[in-house]
């Protein structure tokens, strides 16, 4: 089974879950109801939600004798989407999609 994978960069993550078509499902853990929204009608799409990405000022400091990176986020939130063969990126994607980064901060195992 092939696969193609995408990089999208939305302004916000609201604005990325405004494209998402979602339901609401629920189950219950012990006694506890839960409600969560789910994506549905993407088969064969799965989502990777990055978020914010930070990337290191150059910058450090120091707290207790530990030396930390200052980092700052970079704009939009990301997510990786992978498209197994067989299936298309939906539509609602297409004006988020970004060219490949040389070095991604994550990836599909």
């Amino acid at each position: 089974m092939g696969y193609t994978d995408y990089y999208i960069k939305a302004p916000s993550k609201e604005a990325f879950d405004a494209v998402i078509p979602t339901e609401t499902s629920g189950y219950y853990d012990g006694d506890t109801p839960v409600t969560e929204t789910v994506p549905v009608g993407w088969d064969g799409v799965l989502l990777d939600r990055v978020g914010t990405i930070f990337r290191d000022t150059g910058q450090t400091y120091e707290v207790n004798g530990q030396v930390s990176p200052i980092l700052e986020p970079t704009e939009g939130y990301h997510v990786n989407v992978r498209v197994r063969d067989g299936f298309t990126l939906p539509d609602a994607l297409q004006p988020f999609v970004i060219q490949a980064p040389i070095n991604p901060k994550r990836v599909w195992a």
